[in-house]
């Protein structure tokens, strides 16, 4: 117990001084902004959830409407 409690505070010192001395990063954040709510309108929404469902159904068994009512 005692050997793990030496360990972890070694491990906290370390990255803490990795920290310290690491350079900023001189890159900018992007520019993310989006000027309406959604980025697709009505029918490409659909299409992407028709294109996704395609992909994805077929890995599962669905029941009959009738049986999962």
């Amino acid at each position: 117990m005692k050997h793990r409690a030496i360990g972890l505070l070694w491990f906290l010192l370390m990255t803490r001084l990795a920290g310290a001395t690491s350079p900023d990063c001189s890159l900018r954040p992007p520019h993310l902004s989006v000027s309406r709510a959604d980025i697709f309108n009505e029918e490409q929404e659909k299409g992407l959830g028709d294109a996704q469902a395609d992909m994805i159904e077929p890995r599962y068994t669905l029941l009959p409407e009738t049986e999962s009512a």
